[in-house]
């Protein structure tokens, strides 16, 4: 049997800064996935919403079409009595066009939000069904007030920026260590099969164990190199962290004020 062994002594802490940002990396992907969950669930809601609006528009729409319808053929009976001129009608007939065409566009605009509504939710269209009708009946949530601002760091995003921006820096850190030598062992063990055992004579088994010293002299440019795309790629997402941040401040603004307007 032989058994080849190479391994590295970590002094200087390269690996474990590389396992760090390995760390982080796979929980910046985590938060990633919870985002795309959190968000897909905000497009289910919103285009619910969306929907019972449309339905709420559309009952009014066809009301106010078959009120102008009657309206209508009341001024052509007025017309025809002699009663008014043909101005009345031609405005009327104008109106009645207009809600018609109005009514329409309601329509493909209701069709088309409950088809995303159904693909939403992976379900084709012809076999999906929303029971609500209407907005009516609906409660805006209450918002309690002092909210500390550090429930936003609860966010998927915050988190998902946060762990990149961790993962940069480890990765930063393993470059920097880069600089330094690092001592490599390899071992290299053979041992004779028991067949032979008794044909050969001496110590069969043999291991031999070798420590080199790796000096980077030649690497100077690399490592240099890599060092500085390190740093400008933990400059670039302590930005987007930044602006990560100001994006959930600047959500939560926005919400807080459209309830403050329902």
């Amino acid at each position: 049997a032989n058994v080849n062994v190479s391994y590295e002594l970590d002094f200087w802490g390269r690996n474990a800064a590389s396992s760090r940002a390995a760390d982080q990396s796979l929980r910046s992907s985590v938060y990633d996935q919870e985002t795309v969950a959190l968000t897909t669930i905000a497009s289910v809601a919103s285009t619910y919403f969306e929907l019972l609006s449309l339905r709420d528009r559309l009952r009014l729409a066809r009301l106010n079409a078959a009120n102008a319808e009657k309206v209508l053929v009341l001024t052509e009976k007025q017309f025809a009595a002699g009663t008014i001129s043909k101005l009345p009608v031609m405005q009327q007939q104008t109106l009645v066009s207009s809600q018609r065409a109005q009514l329409a566009s309601l329509e493909q605009q209701e069709r088309q939000t409950f088809a995303a509504l159904a693909i939403l939710l992976g379900k084709p269209p012809q076999s999906f069904s929303i029971a609500g009708q209407s907005l009516e009946g609906l409660n805006t949530p209450n918002v309690t007030v002092g909210l500390p601002s550090e429930l936003l760091s609860r966010r998927p995003d915050v988190k998902s920026s946060e762990a990149d921006l961790e993962a940069a820096q480890a990765n930063l850190a393993a470059a920097r260590a880069a600089y330094l030598p690092s001592i490599s062992l390899t071992g290299d063990a053979g041992v004779a099969s028991t067949a032979l055992a008794g044909l050969l004579s001496g110590s069969n088994p043999a291991y031999t164990i070798g420590a080199s010293l790796i000096q980077n002299i030649f690497r100077g440019g690399e490592l240099i190199a890599d060092n500085d795309l390190k740093y400008a790629r933990r400059e670039e997402l302590l930005a987007s962290y930044r602006k990560t941040a100001l994006t959930a401040f600047a959500d939560t603004d926005t919400a807080l004020s459209a309830v403050r307007t329902v």
